[in-house]
């Protein structure tokens, strides 16, 4: 079972730049990739969240979930493996944003109202897309997460 890492948590992989996903292997524990996949997304949609980075559950590979019903392209949960940003607006907009990794905390944070994405599935396959407005807030919130940067560390103001 999957436990998400509080930001108090001393393993501290949520300040960790993650390495690159190679499909040679699933993640420890795991026979294959779809299990795992299967696993990790219900540990994010029961934890009410639209999106959780790997190293919120302690591993430190590229790779988040992310995925609402309100959503564009991610309207089912996927996993996003290898994602990064490919463009991004310079419009940007600040909203409020909270982190499961941040449980009763939220910030207002900037970020690109529009950006052009990529990612590999869990076949290695590239994918694309570009995401507007809450979707690709996600984004790059869980991208940033993975870069080792807490939402905190971009915050403008403490909303709560």
């Amino acid at each position: 079972m999957m436990n998400i890492m509080i930001y108090t948590n001393p393993y501290r992989t949520l300040h960790e730049k993650s390495q690159p996903v190679h499909f040679f292997q699933p993640p420890m524990g795991y026979a294959d990739w779809s299990q795992f996949e299967q696993d990790y997304l219900h540990c994010m949609m029961s934890s009410n969240g639209v999106g959780l980075a790997a190293n919120q559950v302690g591993l430190t590979q590229r790779f988040f979930g992310i995925g609402h019903d309100s959503f564009d392209v991610f309207q089912k949960p996927a996993i996003l493996y290898n994602a990064r940003i490919i463009t991004a607006s310079e419009e940007q907009d600040i909203a409020e944003e909270g982190c499961l990794s941040f449980p009763d905390t939220y910030y207002n944070v900037y970020r690109a109202k529009q950006i052009e994405v990529e990612w590999q599935n869990m076949k290695g396959e590239m994918q694309g897309a570009t995401l507007r407005g809450l979707e690709a807030r996600c984004f790059q919130h869980e991208l940033d997460h993975i870069n080792g940067i807490t939402f905190n560390q971009r915050a403008e103001e403490l909303i709560n």
